[in-house]
């Protein structure tokens, strides 16, 4: 889900239950319409790919 920098409650839950919170995307009129129209960010936004890839990096325990 999109993150609109207000987080406050879900960070402190995940933290309480030991639950990482592996990468944040922002609540982005123009990433929503990447989305929209069938685009993926990690292609269309200069920078997404890289977080994209460490995020998979993060998932499967191997580190940045």
């Amino acid at each position: 889900n999109r993150s609109d920098g207000q987080d406050e409650e879900t960070v402190a839950f995940c933290r309480e239950h030991g639950l990482p919170i592996l990468m944040t995307i922002p609540f982005s009129r123009e990433i929503a319409a990447i989305q929209n129209r069938g685009g993926l960010i990690s292609r269309d936004l200069a920078g997404w790919e890289e977080r994209f890839a460490a995020l998979a990096d993060a998932i499967s325990g191997v580190s940045p």
